[in-house]
């Protein structure tokens, strides 16, 4: 770490309020206005403004399921994450664990237990424009609210919105000077320093908002290879909003944001068969007596065994640094250490034009992101010093280590740009109507180099991956009373697909496809405070490509297509969805909102090896493994969440969601054998990679100190059920159970708390991922669970 870092340590002892309610959040129907700022002065009152259908609407009269969490909330609650977000918002679940490694290089985000090994079913947006999933990680106090929309949202934002998306809007600049300052210190050297200042430079017409981060924080384990911590992070990060009002009816809003992680090797246990068996039994597809993989809950990993060596001399020099001259990496190096290097810059610029005379407002969206990261990492996951290397290298000059070992360097580079422009029409008539275009292209390379015992291996080479998005979309919604609406939506999609050899750069090969996707609710107002709706949707998400089919002869092609209707390119997947909520707000004490769905799954791609005629007579079908549109799933459950005020000085917070998604046919599985010793998965299994159940409860009481200075104490308990780490469903890990208790005082200007996370200590692993390992047999990758930690933060606003 570069900077000196600060500890509180010996935290004493904790109070812990049990509560039972029957599940909700303190995030989504809490009812604090949402800063006095542009964004919620459209309301008019206290009530919360969302964006979730593309236009400023209440909270309690949007017909789509979601939940928002304000500004004072994510302080209150010190959310720095959406590793954090996800006990307060049900359906929600995020893991940093992908490709045999665990660290930030990559978060996958769940909502409903959707989660598709191939693509992503949930989508992050930044005022509106998409982003990398690591922005929201990384916004510190910039941040006005976020929004967790539940369910397909397609029709409103389009890309990979299948599953749900979540929308983080910043904060605008005032038209005063202010500014803040905010540090956190704790347990585990952990640091957290923000500040910001607000600039009016012409009064309300031109504001200025500037803003920075620096993060860090030790990791909670013990390399047992050198003695170094595991999960080290540090982040820095600056950041500016301008905006511009020259007359009435135009509004300039332009973000920038440009940020760097700086992360040690990541935070995770690899349990497989060598070179210390972890596993507990033979599931079927290993010779008798020999564990092949867990069966039931996964035990405890033993410490002992917790290791990893990535970033060796010989790596470092010959992969690296390319001492051999035989490497022909996309870019130079930016990280030679084990773990995490990332440069990130993320920009928009919405403008607003209301035309004259009218209520009719132009909008233009525009979005720019550019990213890159290197991660070394080490992918047998443990310390293999104990294995002799005995192998021979054949290259020249070459320098293996003295172990078995495979180190790899993964070097990943993004380019995406997006255009949207819309007219909308006016909130205040019974008739309202949107329509828009949006343009969006996302170029990236990926390189990927290990060294093995004996050789250095290329995996990724670099090669240009496009996709580009055309889409087209529109809604509209009538008042057919004062109590009944109904809303129209729809976006027609149309995607390319382009993969291009790297040198020369030509065309490898393409792909396109086009979906309409609609939306249309219908809302009913039972009083002012009380509105149901009933919802069906569509969700696409994107299709890809089966490279492995490339190298075949046009004959073999054209067999894979007639007997298994596999292409160059596989279709993106559909989900229809029903959905029916309900929303209210009952004497200011008792908000809620409550949802039933039903969702179907279709188009599912799925991975396969199929055969086809060998070009010599007479000789073994080849096989090639491809994706195939050949799964269905149904996807079914509920949520409800609220806030119930019992008095002036107590609150309850409770959310609760239930989503399973089922498996509807038998799909084959070829990596299944080693492990059960079948080839085929069979309908009725649970999709792995999410809970099924989720909640939260959390009590608050609070009051003012003589002189108008407020304080206040709350606990919160989140549970989530055990995760699968498959399809086969024979192993999951167990349940979480946690329970985070802080306290605070405001004086003046002045905002103080003390937090304690996870107090009881819980042991539950945060994710997990089957793989292969390099070193023989099966593996599966776990996100060790986060010990009890603590700290002390400070605000003071001028």
């Amino acid at each position: 770490m570069r900077f000196k870092r600060l500890a509180i340590h010996n935290f004493g002892a904790c109070v812990t309020t049990a509560l039972y309610v029957t599940a909700l959040s303190p995030a989504a129907m809490a009812q604090e206005t949402a800063e006095p700022r542009a964004e919620a002065a459209a309301s008019g009152d206290n009530a919360i403004v969302v964006t979730a259908r593309r236009r400023e609407e209440k909270l309690l009269e949007t017909p789509v399921t979601l939940s928002v969490m304000t500004a004072e909330n994510l302080a209150k609650l010190n959310v720095r994450n959406v590793l954090d977000l996800q006990a307060y918002t049900p359906g929600l679940y995020a893991q940093q664990t992908s490709s045999g490694r665990v660290d930030r290089s990559y978060s996958q985000i769940t909502i409903r237990g959707i989660a598709d090994p191939l693509n992503p079913t949930v989508s992050v947006f930044l005022d509106g424009t998409p982003v990398n999933f690591d922005v929201i990680n990384n916004l510190g106090n910039e941040v006005l609210r976020t929004e967790v929309l539940k369910g397909p949202q397609s029709a409103a934002f389009g890309r990979q919105s299948f599953a749900g998306a979540i929308n983080v809007v910043t904060r605008d600049p005032g038209g005063e000077f202010k500014g803040e300052v905010d540090g956190t210190v704790g347990t585990y050297s952990l640091y957290d320093l923000r500040a910001s200042l607000e600039i009016p430079i012409l009064g309300d017409a031109v504001a200025l908002r500037v803003g920075g981060r620096m993060f860090g924080q030790n990791g909670q384990y013990t390399n047992t290879f050198d003695n170094s911590r595991l999960g080290d992070q540090e982040t820095r990060t600056v950041s500016g909003t301008l905006v511009v009002k020259p007359f009435d009816g135009l509004r300039l809003k332009a973000f920038g944001m440009y940020l760097e992680d700086s992360d040690g090797a990541g935070l995770g246990a690899f349990s497989s068969q060598r070179p210390v068996n972890t596993f507990n039994c033979n599931a079927g597809g290993a010779p008798t007596n020999v564990n092949n993989y867990y069966c039931g809950k996964i035990p405890q990993f033993p410490l002992s065994q917790l290791g990893q060596n990535p970033a060796t001399p010989a790596f470092v020099s010959q992969v690296v640094n390319n001492s051999l001259g035989i490497l022909n990496p996309t870019y130079k190096a930016i990280n030679q250490h084990a773990g995490l290097e990332r440069r990130e810059f993320v920009g928009n610029l919405g403008v607003d034009f209301t035309i004259p005379g009218s209520d009719i407002v132009l909008s233009s969206l525009t979005g720019y992101n550019k990213t890159r990261f290197q991660s070394n990492q080490d992918l047998d996951g443990r310390d293999t010093s104990g294995i002799p290397n005995t192998t021979v290298s054949t290259i020249p000059g070459f320098v293996k280590d003295p172990y078995i070992n495979y180190p790899t360097m993964a070097m990943y580079r993004e380019v995406a740009f997006s255009q949207e422009l819309r007219i909308t029409s006016g909130a205040n008539q019974p008739f309202r109507w949107m329509a828009g275009v949006n343009y969006f292209n996302v170029e990236n390379r990926s390189y990927t180099v290990a060294l093995y015992p004996s050789s250095i291996q290329v995996f990724g080479d670099g090669s240009l991956n496009r996709l580009t998005d055309r889409s087209v979309f529109g809604s509209a919604s009538y008042d057919f009373s004062s109590q009944f609406t109904l809303n129209v939506e729809g976006r027609y999609i149309r995607e390319e697909l382009k993969v291009f050899f790297r040198n020369p750069q030509t065309l490898r090969t393409s792909g396109k496809y086009s979906r309409f996707v609609p939306r249309v609710s219908a809302q009913y107002k039972f009083t002012p405070n009380l509105m149901g709706y009933a919802t069906y949707s569509r969700g696409m998400n994107k299709g890809g490509f089966n490279l492995s089919v490339l190298p075949l002869t046009v004959a073999q092609r054209a067999e894979l297509e007639q007997t298994s209707s596999v292409t160059n390119i596989y279709k993106p997947a559909l989900m229809d969805n029903y959905e029916i909520g309900l929303k209210g707000d009952i004497a200011r004490r008792f908000s809620f909102s409550a949802a039933v769905f039903l969702g179907k799954w279709k188009d599912q791609a799925i991975t396969n090896t199929v055969g086809v005629t060998n070009t010599v007579p007479g000789a073994a079908p080849i096989f090639v493994g491809v994706t195939q549109n050949t799964g269905r799933s149904t996807v079914k459950g509920a949520e409800i969440e609220g806030n119930y005020r019992a008095t002036d000085h107590l609150n309850f917070n409770f959310n609760a969601g239930y989503n399973k998604v089922t498996l509807n046919t038998t799909i084959p599985c070829a990596a299944c054998v080693a492990i059960t010793g079948r080839n085929t998965i069979q309908a009725g299994q649970q999709n792995p990679a999410a809970p099924v159940f989720t909640s939260n409860v959390g009590a608050e009481y609070s009051g003012e100190f003589e002189g108008g200075h407020r304080w206040f104490v709350r606990a919160d308990y989140a549970h989530r059920s055990r995760i699968y780490t498959d399809y086969q469903n024979i192993a999951w890990i167990g349940d979480g159970n946690k329970v985070n208790v802080r306290g605070g005082v405001t004086l003046g200007q002045f905002d103080v708390q003390v937090f304690v996370n996870n107090v009881f200590n819980d042991d539950a692993y945060t994710g997990v991922q089957s793989t292969t390992s390099l070193l023989g047999g099966n593996a599966v990758v776990l996100s060790m669970p986060v010990k009890r930690n603590g700290g002390l933060r400070v605000r003071a606003s001028f």
